[in-house]
């Protein structure tokens, strides 16, 4: 071991007194150092003379972390008993855009709006505000008066669609930087009444938000439901989306299918789209569709800084919701009336409105980017 010090030393000396303290951190090159056999107290004593710094030893392969003396590295890479010396590499967390925002050209918008200052209530079965790419700015939770975290996936993933962060990781939402507020107005199993919905509206309501997302339905027509949401968008300056429903096409007696509340004139039915714009075998279909928007093997925030691809017109409304945020953002078109006439006069016709409504959203058209 001798041997190897005296060699390492007598490098170092001739490329010009490499062992002198560098003048500033930059002169320190970050390096993982491989060693042949495990490192000993000789070896690591190799990086001391070389004036470097040890950052970790591990365990399991037989190679040290340091910080050294640029001129010291190819002196060490040369000295005996030592395998190899390499940068030690940045790694980048991996974001991905989920293709149901590029199919609408949401990404296409992030220049012109993020969805900044537009407070987006979630109503659903939750948020977990613990995840990494979300921010969950407050909520409530109706269904028990208890804490408003998701144990169910479904509010989560609804969340992500709208708002994921834009942070290097994971998925990035239509409108990243819209604030985020959970309504638990559905239980651990994806259940709830009329009246915790009703109560989730009205903390909306009172909470001033600009927009609500409901991914949820029910069959049963109720007066209560529909008092609500007409307070909320008539009279209160909320835009309101829903989700149309999963009963694909009815009965030739019965063919319109769309649940409520979507089916209420004060909400925004959404239907689901797959990647080629047709309309998914699942989607509600009916007068009062609206618009579509993706909702075919959607990736989102599920619990758990996890991730998954689920389908639904559950999926398909919080795209509308995070292209209605970057609309309010970019400021042209501010009341939800003319948001909601913007998407739909803007959105690319794809078939009969029954099934289709007036089209899926096109974001770059509804905010005029050329």
């Amino acid at each position: 071991m001798f041997k190897v010090v005296c060699i390492l030393f007598a490098f170092l000396v001739i490329q010009g007194g490499a062992f002198a303290q560098p003048e500033s951190e930059h002169d320190f090159k970050e390096v993982i150092i491989g060693f042949e056999d495990r490192p000993g107290q000789a070896e690591l004593e190799i990086i001391d003379e070389a004036k470097g710094e040890i950052d970790q030893e591990f365990e399991i392969i037989n190679a040290v972390s340091a910080k050294i003396p640029e001129p010291a590295v190819q002196g060490m890479e040369n000295a005996e008993g030592i395998d190899y010396v390499e940068p030690d590499y940045e790694a980048q967390t991996l974001q991905t855009i989920p293709w149901g925002i590029e199919q609408i050209n949401a990404d296409q918008a992030w220049d012109e709006a993020t969805g900044t200052g537009i407070d987006v209530a979630i109503l659903d079965t939750g948020i977990d505000y613990g995840h990494q790419d979300l921010e969950v700015v407050d909520g409530v939770n109706t269904v028990d008066g208890g804490d408003y975290m998701d144990y169910n996936g479904h509010g989560t993933h609804v969340a992500g669609t709208v708002a994921a962060l834009d942070n290097n990781s994971g998925v990035v939402g239509v409108a990243p930087d819209a604030n985020l507020f959970a309504g638990k107005v559905l239980d651990d199993d994806g259940s709830g009444t009329t009246s915790d919905i009703v109560a989730g509206i009205e903390w909306a309501i009172n909470n001033d938000m600009d927009i609500i997302n409901m991914s949820l339905g029910m069959s049963q027509y109720s007066t209560a439901l529909e008092d609500v949401c007409d307070e909320a968008y008539y009279q209160e300056d909320i835009l309101v989306v829903a989700a149309a429903g999963n009963d694909g096409e009815g009965w030739w007696w019965d063919p319109d299918t769309i649940n409520y509340p979507a089916n209420y004139d004060s909400v925004i039915a959404v239907g689901a789209t797959d990647q080629n714009n047709d309309r998914a075998n699942f989607s509600s279909v009916g007068d009062n569709l609206e618009i579509m928007a993706p909702g075919v093997d959607v990736l989102s925030t599920v619990p758990g800084n996890d991730y998954d691809e689920y389908d639904g017109t559950s999926m398909a409304s919080p795209h509308i919701a995070g292209v209605a945020a970057l609309l309010m953002d970019q400021g042209v078109y501010t009341s939800p009336a003319e948001v909601r006439d913007r998407m739909n006069d803007t959105a690319d016709e794809l078939g009969d409105p029954f099934y289709y409504g007036n089209g899926i959203v096109n974001t770059t058209e509804a905010l005029d980017i050329h």
